[in-house]
């Protein structure tokens, strides 16, 4: 992990991710909470990188699987991800169940 800023409580934070063959990246940002939309106007303060490899078991999930444990992995590495929110584009998905992941139905999610 890199860190690039240091995190103000009140601004909205911003995790952009990506998951493919053999490796996984993320970007954390901040947005101040006036600043939200229109989307190609916001202005980024960038607060982490994350980068890693998907190796053993992990090497065979899918796409899908290896999306969630880009999350599983900055909660872990990531002091302030006390909570965190899954959100399904086009409406309510079932997301596959990872070791050390316990979501519920609402979309909000620990890691043990």
């Amino acid at each position: 992990m890199v860190p690039m800023a240091h995190p103000k409580g009140y601004w909205e934070v911003c995790v952009y991710k990506d998951a493919f063959k053999d490796h996984w990246g993320e970007i954390v940002t901040q947005v101040a909470p006036e600043e939200l939309e229109p989307l190609s106007e916001q202005v980024h303060v960038p607060l982490a990188s994350i980068s890693g490899s998907c190796k053993g078991a992990a090497a065979s999930w899918s796409t899908v699987e290896k999306e969630c444990l880009v999350i599983v992995e900055t909660c872990k590495r990531l002091e302030e991800a006390d909570i965190f929110q899954v959100y399904c584009l086009g409406g309510l998905k079932p997301l596959p169940t990872l070791p050390g992941i316990e979501l519920t139905t609402s979309g909000r999610g620990s890691v043990r």
